[in-house]
């Protein structure tokens, strides 16, 4: 019997002991024995890895525990980031099925409105003024390009955004949260400068009173009053670290978010007035805003729903048309932009044949400063404009009886 014949042998045993969980033997010396006289003797690290590898074929290595995939952390800016709220381009309007949407039976007072506009309340309330109500409403806000440039300009106002995707809305919700809170840290800041400043110079007032008793009296008491005003204000630092270090924490995130996005730059006493709430207006309009109540209305690059089949989930049509005329006031203007031909011939088509709206005029176009931002404040009009794309704007008024 050869040696080839015997080392079939011994592998056939070994694959029926290891079909029984037996242990396999060992290689048959003779099998080998012609290769191993060729070969020379095996060396010591040969000899001590197979040793290694007998003893662990009685039992099962230990696994290791799979690798977890990290989450990507945000990092320590104050303006989230959009590629933390990743969602999809569109959500059908007509889906009566959106889960989380808890819809008022009727529009709610503006005492209802609090949660939203905690600051533009707690101001009114303090001048003795009614509750403002919401005035400006941007339907499907994306993600809040042109609510941050309405607040500065109309700080007077009430803008609400209204975005039926939930990780948008999100976005939304941080950011507008997140610039109240940078106007918070530099008037906090702005404020400790202000009192430490009117320390110094109370302290150099008392100081020159005290001049009548002599140079050297007069002296000496400047110098004593500089050193307890030195005093104070490290008492006063080391009484309130947090509002330090907080007010440097800000003016470092502002100056990061600023010169990556200047449109992000603070506007002292604003973004108390914007706010966003997730709602499917398509279908929940009127039961948010009474008749008559807002004076303006965005579409700003919506849906086209390309076809004919879609074309009733627009957001712009004839009978939508009739419900956003009830919630507009008489002189209130909507404004529709889009980077769609045909959408924008079609929405056109459809406020020029409404009885309730007329078109404005360019000349008094030129004099609107919201007809302004709509190519350049919301992210798709700067999507757009980065790709030399046209855009089609159209702004309508509300009239104050059928014509």
């Amino acid at each position: 019997m050869g040696p080839r014949r015997v080392d079939r042998q011994s592998r056939k045993v070994d694959d029926g002991a290891r079909q029984n969980g037996a242990r396999p033997s060992r290689p048959i010396a003779a099998a080998v024995g012609p290769r191993r006289a060729r070969e020379g003797p095996p060396s010591v690290s040969q000899s001590s890895s197979s040793s290694s590898s007998d003893q662990n074929q009685g039992h099962n290595p230990p696994k290791r525990p799979p690798k977890q995939r990290k989450k990507p952390k945000q990092a320590t800016a104050i303006v989230p980031r959009k590629r933390f709220y990743r969602t999809r381009a569109h959500s059908n309007p007509l889906n009566a099925g959106v889960g989380g949407l808890r819809v008022p039976a009727a529009p709610p007072a503006p005492e209802r409105w609090r949660a939203h506009f905690p600051g533009a309340l707690a101001a009114a309330a303090a001048a003795g003024l009614p509750p403002p109500e919401v005035r400006f409403a941007d339907v499907g806000c994306g993600f809040g390009g042109l609510l941050v440039r309405l607040a500065p300009l109309y700080p007077d106002k009430l803008a609400l955004g209204l975005e039926l995707r939930d990780k948008v809305a999100a976005y939304v919700r941080e950011r507008v949260l997140a610039l109240r809170h940078v106007q918070r840290g530099l008037a906090a800041a702005a404020a400790a400068a202000a009192s430490a400043g009117g320390a110094e110079c109370g302290e150099g007032v008392g100081a020159a009173t005290t001049g009548g008793e002599g140079a050297a009296a007069a002296t000496a008491a400047a110098a004593a009053a500089e050193a307890k005003a030195q005093g104070a204000a490290a008492t006063a630092a080391a009484a309130t670290p947090s509002i330090a270090a907080a007010a440097a924490t800000t003016a470092a995130a502002v100056a990061a978010v600023v010169a990556a996005d200047p449109t992000e730059a603070p506007v002292p006493g604003a973004y108390d007035n914007i706010s966003v709430l997730r709602a499917n207006a398509m279908r929940h309009l009127p039961n948010y805003f009474r008749a008559g109540q807002l004076e303006k209305l965005f579409f700003c690059f919506p849906d086209p729903h390309f076809k004919a089949s879609n074309r009733r989930r627009r957001i712009v049509s004839a009978p939508l048309l009739s419900e956003y005329a009830h919630l507009l006031a008489a002189g209130g203007r909507l404004y529709t932009i889009t980077d769609v031909p045909e959408l924008g011939a079609w929405m056109r088509a459809q406020l020029e044949a409404h009885p309730l709206f007329d078109e404005v005029g360019a000349g008094e176009l030129a004099s609107d400063a919201a007809a302004a931002l709509l190519p350049v404040a919301t992210e798709e009009g700067q999507k757009v404009a980065r790709n030399g794309g046209q855009t089609f704007v159209a702004v309508f008024e509300r009239r104050e009886t059928v014509a």
